[in-house]
């Protein structure tokens, strides 16, 4: 098989949508788009020809999509949503009644399954009649911090990947809802999963920036080469191009590898900095690090996940090498943000996380 590796970083002027990112992507088959959220307040469709235009308006969806059938149901809050293909119009709004913070989903035909970032539990919901959703809790202790999803139905489990560091890879046997160990990496916060069509597992891990390749039982891994990757997250595999999309959130935009036929790969700007929030979650000693290669005045935000600044620092002088800079003292609410860093009107983005 040959790879290729297109990136897609459109802007405004197609169809009214600015850009085609999001933290999370899923491919609709019937209508042969991708589907992805916009900063929490809409939602944006790429169809085949490269046109770029909103999904409906207003629609919720902050973290992971999943398409089943005719609907496309998307994480907000502590709710699931649903809304149809055709129409656009929301056909369900699932409460998952405890959650703190939803973060990855999967499917089959009949059942969604949820994961609780901050909460650490992992529940199911019965769709079969989409009037009456049955919502369970499946998993209530999952130990450690679940977030992407994935099933697995040759093998009757959900698989899930961890956030942290050695970040873990676990299996839920939904004959029992047992959880075990699958591997344990030496990666730091795994973000997405997904199968391709041979039954392969594919991980978005964002230190290092990677994306892995695991065989069925997790006995081999394989780095899959994409540049440019910088915080990748929820990726979806499109079984009927067998492609896959990767949500690039610090590079804010959608990149895609497929597996058949090489195409031009884009040309990229060299990047003179890079940016890396250390913990993350962050806490009281955590240290925003930026990796210069040359000297040069630079400034940074913090803003939330609808693009809101929260803070600017002022300007400050990078050096050649690391530089550390105490993250600021500011009051954040639990989720998911972004810092910014600013250099000669150029950028470089990362996530990261608040926790309780």
């Amino acid at each position: 098989m040959k790879l290729f590796l297109l990136l897609v970083n459109l802007f405004a002027g197609f169809a009214f949508a600015q850009t085609f990112k999001g933290e999370s992507v899923e491919y609709d088959p019937t209508g042969n788009r991708y589907l992805t959220s916009d900063n929490g307040t809409s939602i944006v469709q790429r169809e085949s020809n490269g046109t770029i235009s909103y999904f409906g308006q207003g629609l919720l969806a902050d973290y992971g999509m999943e398409v089943v059938g005719n609907t496309l149901f998307t994480i907000s809050g502590t709710k699931i949503y649903g809304y149809d293909l055709t129409t656009a119009t929301q056909v369900a709004a699932i409460n998952i009644s405890g959650a703190s913070f939803l973060n990855g989903l999967a499917s089959d035909s009949t059942h969604l399954w949820v994961t609780d970032f901050s909460g650490g539990s992992v529940s199911a919901v019965d769709i079969s009649n989409l009037a009456s959703p049955v919502v369970s809790t499946i998993v209530p202790v999952y130990g450690g911090t679940p977030n992407g999803i994935v099933h697995d139905k040759a093998n009757n489990r959900l698989v899930v990947v961890s956030w942290g560091a050695n970040a873990k890879i676990k299996a839920i046997d939904l004959s029992n809802n047992a959880v075990s160990t699958l591997t344990t990496t030496t990666l730091t916060n795994i973000d997405g999963i997904t199968m391709d069509n041979q039954g392969n597992f594919y991980i978005a891990s964002w230190s290092p920036d990677k994306i892995v390749k695991y065989n069925n039982d997790f006995t081999q891994s394989l780095d899959i080469s994409v540049a440019g990757l910088n915080n990748p997250a929820d990726i979806c595999y499109a079984l009927a191009k067998d492609t896959l999309a990767i949500p690039n959130t610090g590079g804010n935009n959608i990149l895609f590898v497929g597996f058949q036929t090489t195409i031009s790969v884009d040309n990229q700007d060299i990047k003179t900095h890079s940016l890396t929030i250390s913990p993350n979650p962050i806490s009281e000693k955590s240290m925003i690090q930026i990796e210069a290669s040359m000297a040069s005045n630079a400034t940074y935000t913090i803003s939330d996940i609808k693009g809101q600044i929260l803070y600017t620092s002022p300007q400050m002088m990078t050096k050649v090498g690391k530089n550390d800079f105490p993250f600021p003292n500011i009051a954040l609410a639990q989720g998911f943000y972004y810092c910014t860093v600013r250099v000669n009107d150029k950028s470089v983005f990362t996530k990261f996380f608040k926790g309780l």
